[in-house]
């Protein structure tokens, strides 16, 4: 389970029981019961909590039973090949919260394994090696919405507690000149001991930032951060004002190729980076932009992000062994190190609650006068970690995947589907996954899982695949060919068992055409489709013909010789290209083996060609909005124009980013807003012979293979719009 935890009215951050480590043959693993991390997206996060809440439910289910590799502490790309290699996770496709609490969680595992703490499997020895203070030097947060006689009061009063550095929000005023005069009068009651920072959060233009630089340039700020609302205004700023600037904003949104782009920030007025492990995606990343700082001469800064005591005890560790790191580097480079960075942590103050029935404790240390948070007592909150009930919001237990048969009738023919099911009870939003040829309902649950939470999921094992089976017809009836047309009555029967109103259905290759075609015929049923690499079907009779012979050429080669020498060719194609580099391809080839039904198997290849499918183009006649290169901005897309889209073998050429990109816009695409360049897509709506509508998402590229779909999320917005009452683009054109 996880819990909902709600320091204060305005923040929403979730705490994550995670999985526990279990040792099997020398090797750790995942298993699950107990072991924590801490998930918080707050506004400074692309993602808010439905969409970190449904990509916690996708991980809990990948990683039970992944061995952790004990080369992750050393950090230095050693998690994202982990991902890569044993999850099939694309690093750049988890949200920057959610890819700090897994590392978060998997550290402390080895840690715990090791009987040791987070810091010491980060420094690779023990605390008592390490040498100097092992407490860390905070940073007090003052937000600047009072006067300045006001602010410089509470100023005061945080430089009695221990403070000796100070960090002023500025920016929220009309005008700098209030932020001007709270700075000098705060200057003016504490005096010069004491560091000041400031922080604008790129809220001001070019000219205010100005004005505010060069009006407090006599009052000794050690840096402003993001004083810009445009990066390429920053070392302008620098130069112009002289006053020293800190990057925030700017390196949290670098995602890849970060020392690439960091190359544009050397400039010695830059003395800064304050880096957010929570939103740079993890500590692989902090300490990343962290040593290219030091070796830059510049400070890392590690900042919180309102988390509760279980994230600032991780903080707290991490931000002690930047502080090492920065003591190596001064030791490689010949350079003096001794004084401490003073971390953004003070956000403890802000809270309300805490998650911990332990509060990490922040306190004034004699020997050196300043405020720390212990690092002992953060090590030994996430050792004995234990959970404040009365702060917890809700729960949520994770749903098991119940599987049932279900008994349709095809022209006296009695087939038996295995179905899969997940989610919610109720039947306000359902929807049902159609696997492609080869594959099987088993191909969703990971992303059933994701959005269990949301809707209730159902996946089917199609004829001829997986448990299904035909069971046998009536005496003296022929068997029963096995089209498109064919398995949407099969599907309608399922339907109509559920109970439900309408159903989304969601179809990858095979099954999109399935999804595309039941779509267009059986609106009462369908109030949506997402079509992922499906086709519409062929126009041409001359190429109808090519695909025909083709695909029962392949059919005969499958019952003939075996499902082995099949696969061996059929994934040797062009097609399949990206599909043969992803790390999990022989266990994907192996689950292909499984098929015990060839006959059958082989029936479907043929009676299912795109050769002989019904051409679905024509019934496409409400409009198309495609997006991306062939965006034709407010204007819906002819036939002529989708058609131009089609290759020979009736497929579309729209390929995105990566899924994660184009999902995480559907809500957009749906509201007829434009996306990123990149990417393409067409969001049609159908109207079905009967004059009804459904509304179908067309996707196509190597990317959408459903058994590789670990490397993605999915959107949470997904079903809820899928789930509406259709919606007619035109209306917005």
């Amino acid at each position: 389970m996880y819990c909902f935890v709600r320091p204060s009215p305005s923040l929403d951050p979730l705490a994550f029981l995670s999985p526990i480590p279990r040792q099997n043959s020398g090797k750790l693993k995942f298993s699950f019961v107990i072991y924590y991390k801490q998930v918080a997206p707050l506004e400074v996060h692309q993602e808010n909590l439905l969409d970190v809440e449904e990509q916690l439910q996708f991980l809990i289910y990948v990683l039970e039973g992944v061995t952790i590799d004990h080369s992750l502490p050393l950090l230095k790309g050693s998690f994202s090949h982990w991902l890569w290699q044993s999850l099939g996770i694309q690093p750049t496709s988890m949200f920057p919260s959610v890819r700090f609490g897994l590392e978060m969680a998997v550290l402390n595992a080895i840690a715990a394994r090791e009987g040791s703490s987070l810091l010491n499997v980060l420094c690779g020895q023990t605390e008592e090696a390490t040498g100097s203070s092992l407490d860390v030097k905070v940073c007090a947060l003052l937000e600047s919405n009072g006067g300045p006689n006001e602010m410089a009061l509470v100023a005061t009063t945080l430089v009695k507690e221990g403070f000796t550095v100070i960090k002023l929000k500025v920016a929220r005023q009309a005008d700098p000149t209030v932020d001007i005069a709270i700075i000098k009068e705060v200057r003016k009651k504490v005096g010069w001991e004491v560091e000041l920072r400031a922080d604008a959060n790129q809220r001001w233009n070019y000219d205010e930032a100005v004005k505010f630089g060069l009006s407090v340039k006599d009052s000794g700020l050690q840096y402003i951060e993001e004083p810009v609302n445009d990066e390429d205004d920053i070392i302008k700023f620098c130069e112009e004002t002289g006053l020293p600037v800190a990057l925030d904003e700017t390196i949290n949104s670098i995602r890849k190729n970060h020392l690439i782009v960091l190359a544009k920030y050397t400039h010695p007025m830059i003395v800064a980076f304050v880096i957010k492990p929570s939103v740079v995606g993890g500590f692989e990343n902090a300490a990343l932009l962290a040593r290219w700082a030091h070796q830059q001469g510049k400070m890392a800064v590690i900042s919180a992000t309102f988390e509760s005591s279980l994230g600032l005890s991780a903080l707290t560790l991490f931000s002690r062994y930047v502080d090492l790191l920065k003591l190596d580097t001064g030791r490689i480079l010949n350079k003096e190190e001794n004084s401490c960075i003073a971390h953004g942590l003070g956000t403890y103050q802000w809270l309300r609650e805490d998650v911990s029935r332990r509060p990490l404790m922040f306190g004034y240390n004699p020997s050196n006068g300043v405020v720390e948070a212990s690092v002992t007592d953060a090590g030994q909150i996430l050792q004995n970690f234990q959970f404040n009930q009365d702060a917890v919001g809700g729960d949520f237990t994770f749903r098991e995947v119940h599987a049932y048969e279900f008994m349709a009738d095809l022209e006296g023919t009695s087939i038996c589907l295995n179905v899969q099911e997940i989610g919610k009870n109720d039947d306000s939003s359902v929807v049902v996954f159609l696997h492609g040829f080869l594959g099987t309902g088993e191909d969703w649950i990971s992303i059933m899982e994701a959005i269990s939470g949301s809707a209730r999921c159902i996946a089917v094992d199609l004829p001829g695949h997986g448990r299904s089976n035909l069971l046998g017809q009536d005496y003296g009836l022929e068997e029963p060919g096995l089209s498109i047309m064919a398995f949407a009555k099969i599907l309608q029967q399922l339907f109509d068992s559920l109970q439900c109103r309408k159903v989304v259905l969601v179809g990858y290759s095979m099954g999109a055409r399935i999804s595309l075609y039941m779509a267009l015929r059986y609106n009462d049923k369908v109030s949506g489709a997402v079509i992922i690499s499906g086709s519409p079907g062929l126009i041409d009779e001359e190429a109808r013909k090519v695909r025909r012979a083709k695909d029962d050429f392949a059919a005969c080669s499958l019952a003939s010789s075996g499902l082995e020498p099949f696969l061996d060719a059929w994934y040797s194609g062009d097609l399949w290209n990206s599909l043969r580099t992803h790390p999990h391809f022989n266990k994907i080839l192996a689950s292909r083996l499984q098929h015990c039904d060839l006959k059958n198997l082989a029936r479907v290849l043929s009676d299912l060609s795109v050769g002989r499918q019904p051409e679905s183009l024509a019934l496409m006649e409400k409009g198309i909005k495609t997006v991306g290169e062939t965006s034709m901005e407010n204007s819906p897309v002819e036939m002529g124009e989708l058609q131009q889209l089609m290759q020979k073998d009736g497929t579309f050429e729209i390929y995105p980013e990566d899924l994660k990109s184009l999902l995480f816009k559907i809500d957009q695409f749906f509201l007829m807003e434009n996306v990123r360049n990149e990417e393409k897509i067409g969001v049609a709506a159908l109207q079905s012979v009967g004059g009804g509508h459904s509304m179908a998402l067309i996707l196509h590229g190597q990317y959408f293979h459903p058994a590789t779909w670990s490397e993605y999320v999915i959107a949470p917005d997904l079903v809820e719009r899928f789930g509406n009452d259709f919606h007619d683009p035109m209306e917005e054109i």
